[in-house]
């Protein structure tokens, strides 16, 4: 029960007097939160003893990001194959972490009792808590805003004594939050507690460390464009961090979520979702909840009925984002569009092949599987490049989404943010989640959804070889337009030429209908090549 919550239920009339008295002693005895700030200073303190003993025990290789001062913040970027805890426990081992909810705890909560100061510290947040509630007017947005400050305040002045007890610099703070949280402040909180946080870096106090997906990085700094704020960009390659198998990480899980699965169910499972930590972690959730309403029920064949409907579910989103449940024909031309692009990108990452127009049936194309089918990022762009803008934002949307996934070159990629889109995606590789590939593959072997798209290929092509006639005519009509009034130039002054140059006119204006004749040439070759198609 927090103090708030107490004191809610006491009317202020029988102890505002009381109140104001105990207030005025106990902060005419206490400077500045001496107590609380001593002993959040001694917490964090123990904090780093048990690190440190566990860092005596345990030795990580590779990036550790608390080698250096801290001086901006570190955006990490986790892979969705890998289990966060993992990779986030790696990158920051020889660091001292403090929970995040320990620190904006938006009330004033009792301290453990452990010794006559922490008793005091108690009767201390009481009356703070009374204070806080009558300055906010017992407004409880207004109450949260004034205990975050409080909060903020003492780490603050906890992670300056340890700056001072410190002198050799041994002792590394960190905190690491998912970006997400943030989202559940308005505004101005979230403003007061970006401008904190760079602060804490930029004073050298602690390390902040940012967590967040691929998909909110993408929307955040490319399609979002923010730049609220700078940091220290962290991308490690999956696997590097959490090189487990798909077989040990759904043991993993299955531990942690307290059920258990036979060796042919464990089999079903992998083959739905493969070694992809995300979607390992939501079906596993799924069968928890599945397995726990059958009550043991052998007769009930769970996992093969969940791991279905799973792969049911993102085959029918993959089809909404095709546009296929709709009428294509009938749809815009960007929509059209959009379909096509996205249908030709999740072909060349299947492997499928093109010239489709070539081929009487997708079966001719059918290739042997591939777990995680890649491709370089600028193979991928080469099939959205005849869309050019549009194609680019489809590119990003597409990783946005988390259909796909953008993976880098080096073990850990080093940058920072805000940035340009290209030093995101430079020497990157674009990987396909596993279940997406298999969803794509029995839509595409659908023969009526390989006709719809075939045939809206050609649609689109004879619009745009249309379109092309129109345009290359309109030229046609001004050159000749260009020349007729260049040639009524050159007669009324034809006089005033000498032999040499009137040669040199009639040559110009020669080469000129030559050009024009070729321009047409080719236009009467484009109208057979339209004539055909249609």
């Amino acid at each position: 029960m927090t103090v708030q919550s107490i004191l809610a239920r006491i009317k202020p009339v029988y102890w505002l007097a009381g109140t104001i008295g105990l207030v005025s002693l106990a902060v005419s005895s206490e400077s500045e939160n001496a107590s609380e700030v001593a002993i959040t200073t001694a917490a964090f303190l123990q904090a780093h003893e048990v690190q440190e003993k566990q860092d005596k025990v345990i030795e990580e290789e590779g990036v550790r990001l608390m080698k250096t001062l801290p001086s901006f913040p570190h955006l990490l970027v986790i892979s969705p194959r890998d289990d966060p805890h993992q990779v986030i426990s790696r990158l920051l081992e020889g660091g001292t972490r403090l929970r995040f909810d320990d620190i904006t705890q938006p009330t004033l909560d009792m301290p453990e009792l452990a010794s006559p100061r922490h008793l005091w510290v108690a009767f201390l947040r009481i009356l703070r808590s009374i204070q806080y509630n009558f300055e906010s007017g017992f407004s409880n947005s207004a109450y949260s805003s004034r205990v975050l400050a409080h909060h903020r305040n003492i780490v603050t002045q906890a992670l300056q004594n340890i700056q001072a007890f410190d002198e050799a610099r041994t002792i590394s703070m960190c905190i690491a939050i998912d970006r997400s949280l943030l989202d559940e402040w308005d505004g101005e909180e979230q403003t007061r507690m970006h401008m904190w946080f760079q602060a804490l870096c930029s004073n050298h106090l602690a390390h902040v460390a940012w967590t967040t997906t691929p998909m909110d990085l993408i929307r955040r700094f490319v399609i979002g464009s923010s730049d609220s704020d700078v940091c220290l960009l962290v991308r490690p390659r999956s696997g590097i961090y959490d090189g487990r198998s798909a077989s040990d990480k759904l043991a993993v899980l299955m531990g942690k979520l307290g059920f258990s699965l036979s060796d042919a169910e464990q089999t079903v499972v992998l083959d739905t979702v493969g070694n992809w930590w995300a979607d390992l972690e939501a079906l596993c959730s799924k069968l928890q909840v599945a397995k726990a309403e059958a009550g043991g029920n052998d007769d009930v064949n769970v996992v093969e009925q969940v791991c279905a409907a799973f792969q049911e579910d993102v085959e029918t989103d993959l089809r909404s984002y095709l546009h296929l449940d709709s009428d294509l024909f009938a749809a815009s031309r960007a929509e059209q569009d959009d379909a096509l692009d996205k249908w030709a990108a999740l072909q060349r990452l299947c492997g499928l092949g093109s010239d489709l127009e070539l081929l009487a049936g997708p079966q001719a194309l059918v290739r042997r599987d591939k777990p995680n089918a890649t491709l370089p990022v600028p193979t991928l762009l080469s099939v959205f490049s005849r869309s050019g803008v549009d194609g680019d934002r489809r590119f990003w949307e597409m990783l946005a989404g988390g259909w796909m996934y953008l993976e880098t070159s080096t073990d850990v990629a080093i940058g920072v943010v805000p940035c340009a889109p290209v030093e995101i995606c430079r020497d990157g590789r674009v990987v396909l989640r596993p279940v997406v590939e298999k969803a794509f593959r029995r839509i595409w072997m659908d023969d009526a959804n390989w006709k719809t798209m075939h045939e809206l290929q050609n649609v689109v092509d004879e619009e745009e070889l249309h379109d092309q006639l129109v345009e290359y005519e309109a030229d046609i009509d001004a050159a000749m337009s260009a020349l007729e009034a260049k040639r009524s130039e050159l007669q009324l002054a034809w006089s005033a030429f000498t032999d040499a140059e009137q040669a040199q006119h009639r040559a110009n204006l020669h080469l000129d209908e030559l050009k024009i004749q070729l321009q047409r040439e080719h236009v009467e070759r484009l109208r057979l090549v339209y004539q055909k198609r249609r």
